[in-house]
């Protein structure tokens, strides 16, 4: 975000500028005072910014009356668009028990099986031991462009044999898993294991990482309905990044059809006992139509001028994660200044006061996670 920072009290008739990038890069929009209807336009923004984790830019008008009803309308159409195709999100809050069953709960069984998929300290709990497989049935079926689906997941029991898959897509109505979420030790160093992903048949493709137990990994799995692709980021910083990525290709013609659902399982019955996907814990189930989506990313709440001129940031992000809070009095510009390091709290909150802003006329500000 960004704030008018001059210091002078009296109002001067300015332009305001106004965007939040959680889905695609940054972009600007020019509004003259007083005229709410005019389109904004948004000119390219230089590649560099693409990777930032949460932006907002606020210039505001020093006419008191105009820029607190246009901060208002821009906020509220911000609010609105935010996460326009976030489809389904999920905390797995309900009592320590079964799933499917639970009240309030909107999972329906896939595969039946004696022993039912449980919830235990408020997360999914998925083991070998177990048969059931559960889906969320998504609202409207999709047919074409991509589905994202973004949790984390935190093994206690590592794979065994070859490994086995524990999430997937799945076609509308019709028993057909699509991008399935593999995990297996094969490859791995001792004690540890891997994750990959596999779009229908064949081999997955696996990550080369050594991946630890008890330790909570961010996973956004990808499945493009039109060219058949799944993708699979490990902890990803956005879109682009290909640190921990594996994609995988189904090229045996086409398949034409709809994903309706998304689900969990188990090891089913008809399903060689031997081949395990292990123990592991979900939470923060995510589902839209983007990355940025269902991308944990951090966001700045709100951004306020106090009465000596400072600037007072509240944001919101992943618990107990570090951000950077940086700021520039240009954004289309590199070069941006680290103004402090801070830990988000247990509900993910954290806030920051710039006492330097009465230096510069106009603060832009961006947070990283560390």
């Amino acid at each position: 975000m960004t704030e008018d920072l001059s210091s002078s009290p009296s109002p001067t008739p300015v332009h305001v500028v106004a965007e939040a990038a959680a889905r695609e890069p940054a972009a600007c929009g020019t509004f003259a005072p007083r005229a709410f209807g005019h389109r904004p336009v948004r000119p390219p923004i230089r590649p560099s910014q693409l990777s930032v984790a949460r932006l907002a830019v606020l210039n505001a008008l020093r006419n008191a009356f105009c820029s607190r009803l246009l901060a208002l309308f821009l906020l509220a159409l911000l609010a609105g668009n935010v996460r326009a195709q976030l489809i389904q999100t999920e905390a797995f809050n309900y009592p320590d028990g079964p799933l499917v069953g639970a009240e309030g709960s909107p999972w329906v069984i896939n595969y039946a099986a004696a022993n039912q998929t449980q919830v235990l300290g408020g997360r999914l709990h998925l083991t070998q031991s177990e048969g059931e497989s559960v889906r969320l049935d998504l609202p409207s079926n999709l047919s074409t462009g991509t589905v994202f689906a973004r949790f984390q997941a935190t093994f206690a029991e590592l794979p065994t044999g070859n490994g086995n898959y524990f999430a997937f897509f799945r076609q509308a109505g019709v028993d057909n898993l699509r991008g399935r979420l593999w995990v297996s030790t094969n490859g791995a160093a001792p004690g540890k294991f891997r994750l990959g992903c596999l779009t229908i048949t064949g081999a997955p493709t696996m990550i080369p990482a050594n991946l630890s137990l008890d330790t909570a990994y961010t996973l956004v799995l990808r499945y493009n309905i039109t060219n058949y692709t799944t993708t699979l980021w490990i902890n990803p910083a956005h879109e682009d990044d290909t640190a921990l990525r594996a994609d995988n290709t189904y090229l045996e013609g086409s398949m034409s059809h709809s994903v309706g659902h998304f689900g969990f399982k188990q090891v089913a019955s008809y399903e060689a006992k031997a081949h395990g996907m292990g123990s592991l814990y979900v939470d923060n189930l995510a589902i839209g139509r983007t990355f940025y989506d269902v991308w944990n990313d951090p966001q700045i709440t709100s951004i306020t001028r106090l009465p000596n001129y400072h600037v007072h940031l509240t944001a919101a992000g992943i618990p107990t994660t570090n951000y950077l809070i940086l700021a520039s009095t240009n954004l289309a510009t590199s070069n941006w200044t680290v103004l402090d390091g801070l830990p988000a709290a247990a509900d993910g909150s954290f806030e920051f006061t710039d006492v330097t802003a009465p230096s510069h006329p106009t603060r832009f500000y961006q947070l990283l996670a560390q």
